[in-house]
């Protein structure tokens, strides 16, 4: 298929990608379409912790060979954040709590800018091979949090209202909390491609640590006001 990667994402933008998800959920449940679970998908709110703590053991393990000063340094620091986040008070009584089933929507799973084209002012979306029933809230982190393409965070305002009105059972409070670990495990995701094939690309190191260092004042900071209403 022919057509143009998004260079700037615009409200337009935004609005046509919640259409898609609306338009693949619509009269669509767990209960009449039997379906797989995405990949990695979230059922219970401990699974999104188990998306980061997955990868970074892996990249640590990966680590423990090349012992690369660098990346140590790096995961030193990303773990320091999980360790804060794990204090959360309210972690403990919500640990192994269960996302309703009738909650799950139906999900591209790899979804966002990287997988779309422009054509004829219109967005057409591809690759789901891991596409699956998945919580909204995963969806939502991984389309924002996607190092490949920059959504503002006015725009990430408005994508969370829009989202919100089409599907009214988001919780955005717990949205801005599992942020937090999907941005950290975004991180782990780039680093794992430093070692690719066996060979180390330094490349990826980089980008790493410039998309930590570059956003994680606004996805980590709990002190940030959002001023959206939860409602």
């Amino acid at each position: 298929m022919t057509g143009k990667k998004i260079k700037k994402v615009s409200k337009n933008h935004l609005n046509e990608c919640i259409e898609f998800i609306k338009r693949l959920n619509d009269n669509t449940t767990i209960k009449n379409f039997k379906f797989q679970f995405a990949s990695d998908s979230c059922k219970t709110f401990y699974d999104h912790f188990v998306c980061f703590e997955n990868r970074f053991k892996k990249i640590v393990k990966l680590n423990q060979d090349k012992k690369n000063k660098k990346v140590l340094k790096l995961l030193s620091l990303i773990d320091s954040d999980y360790q804060l986040i794990l204090k959360d008070t309210n972690i403990k009584k919500n640990f192994y709590k269960k996302i309703p089933i009738k909650n799950l929507i139906l999900s591209p799973s790899d979804f966002g800018f990287h997988n779309s084209l422009l054509k004829n002012n219109r967005l057409f979306f591809f690759d789901f091979e891991y596409a699956g029933w998945d919580d909204p809230i995963k969806l939502i982190c991984d389309f924002i949090l996607n190092p490949d393409y920059k959504i503002s965070f006015k725009n990430e305002k408005f994508f969370i209202r829009q989202f919100k009105k089409n599907f009214p059972e988001i919780d955005i409070n717990t949205y801005y909390f599992f942020k937090k670990i999907h941005f950290l495990k975004w991180i782990c995701v780039i680093i794992g491609y430093i070692y690719k094939d066996n060979k180390i690309n330094n490349d990826y190191f980089y980008k790493a640590q410039w998309y930590y260092h570059k956003f994680k004042n606004r996805h980590l900071n709990i002190n940030i006001e959002y001023n959206i209403k939860n409602n």
